[in-house]
């Protein structure tokens, strides 16, 4: 959890407090300095097709509309994220009380049955994308059901996740699907499998496998694609 925090504060961190930028000062897009203004920019230039400086030494109104949209709502998209202050929470935690285990005020229910949300902003070459993802627990089982919605470029999409699918033994299977519709690249879909076989309570074997099509989805290559990954797990 803390790490999907902090992940998703990188932009907005970088927006206002490390490297906070005019949007309307020509320098700002001559000069470029830091994640959110060079992002941005090149989704701008990408879709418009113009300069960001116009003939009268001013920056385009467009793109000054663009940076302060992604900017304050990249900050909005994380103070709405439960996992932020969960993980603040966490910081606090007595490590010899039930491992460190923190529960979410948020969630509704328990670890059987229960569901709480998350919030995520990502910057992709399509523009800023919003994710608004379900964690559910059912009969002890875990779900995840994103939707996500962008801009300036088309990017609308879904997807789930199951980890643990089927389990038998030592073995587990899990999937992930995602379906897109998204400017540059069209109507698309990517399927995932992952089997997880328990060498022991701590180690484990690792095999995943990805068909997709071409299309952005994080962690992926854009183009058409078949990935195999093979590795080790091992769980403190």
């Amino acid at each position: 959890m803390l790490s999907t925090a902090l992940g998703a504060s990188h932009f907005p961190f970088y927006a206002f407090l490390l490297t906070p930028a005019d949007p309307t000062d020509p320098e700002t897009w001559t000069d470029t300095i830091g994640d959110p203004v060079e992002c941005v920019l090149s989704v701008y230039e990408d879709f418009t097709g113009r300069p960001a400086i116009r003939t009268d030494g001013s920056v385009d109104p467009d793109l000054v509309r663009q940076y302060r949209e992604a900017a304050y709502l990249s900050l909005l998209w994380v103070l709405l994220d439960p996992m932020l202050y969960q993980s603040a929470r966490a910081f606090s935690a007595d490590m010899h009380q039930d491992r460190g285990l923190t529960p979410s005020k948020m969630l509704l229910g328990d670890e059987n049955a229960g569901w709480i949300y998350g919030t995520q902003f990502h910057a992709s070459p399509l523009g800023y994308e919003l994710y608004f993802t379900n964690y559910l627990r059912l009969n002890g089982k875990f779900y995840s059901l994103y939707m996500k919605g962008g801009r300036p470029f088309r990017n609308v999409g879904i997807g789930f996740y199951v980890p643990g699918l089927l389990e038998t033994g030592r073995w587990s299977l899990g999937v992930a699907c995602d379906l897109w519709d998204q400017d540059l690249y069209g109507r698309g879909a990517a399927l995932s499998l992952e089997a997880d076989y328990r060498l022991s309570d701590s180690v484990g074997l690792i095999l995943s496998g990805t068909w997709k099509d071409r299309g952005y989805v994080i962690g992926k290559r854009i183009g058409n694609c078949v990935t195999l990954l093979a590795g080790f797990r091992y769980r403190f």
